[in-house]
């Protein structure tokens, strides 16, 4: 399946459960979402070279210019990457295969960003090396995750998700592709405190570090 308009604003994805990418529900999410993202990171780096992998339609990229950071972002979906351009012409967007070697030199990068993405990837050591082989070896990587834990796979309804995993199981993956977990949240943690996460979409955030 190819991420073309109809991934993003039709029925083929879980982007339909609320009602679009762009749609009122997720920019909701969204904005929660990126202030949870940004107040991990802030703890950490507040400037620097910061690359946003899979970013859609480049909000959470934009969001991180704002707060101080050289941003860009890359997408597999030539239409996702179109919308960023239309939306954001100041910014950089790319069109490029985490799967495959990015466009970027070695040790470009203070922050790697990848929210939702890792779960679309066939080929998840070779992702995972890719984003420490751009990362400086004192920068950090972020990314956010669907645990099974939280979000069973018979509530997933997107067909391009090929990993399915609790964060024991993430954490092996993590550790063999040389990285160390620094941080983890769950998100939104209200859910899971009183059980209603069954009924909604929690994320993992992990913080992760080269070894």
């Amino acid at each position: 399946m190819e991420y073309t308009q109809d991934y993003y604003e039709g029925e083929s994805s879980n982007y339909s459960l609320f009602g679009g990418y762009d749609g009122f529900l997720l920019k909701l999410t969204r904005f929660f979402v990126h202030r949870k993202a940004w107040s991990i990171i802030r703890k950490y780096k507040t400037q620097g070279k910061l690359l946003d992998i899979g970013c859609a339609y480049g909000f959470w990229t934009k969001f991180s210019r704002k707060k101080g950071f050289s941003s860009m972002g890359c997408d597999i979906s030539d239409f996702a990457i179109s919308q960023a351009r239309k939306r954001f012409p100041d910014l950089e967007f790319f069109q490029m295969d985490i799967q495959k070697k990015l466009g970027f030199p070695g040790n470009e990068f203070d922050v790697v960003t990848a929210f939702d993405v890792l779960e679309h990837c066939k080929n998840l050591d070779g992702a995972l090396q890719e984003v420490k082989r751009v990362l400086k070896p004192d920068g950090f990587f972020l990314a956010s995750i669907p645990d099974t834990d939280f979000f069973p796979p018979e509530n997933d309804k997107d067909p391009t998700h090929v990993w399915h995993m609790n964060f024991p199981e993430w954490k092996k993956v993590f550790h063999r592709n040389n990285f160390r977990v620094e941080e983890t949240h769950v998100f939104p943690w209200v859910f899971k405190k009183t059980r209603l996460y069954k009924l909604y979409w929690c994320i993992r955030f992990v913080l992760l570090r080269p070894k």
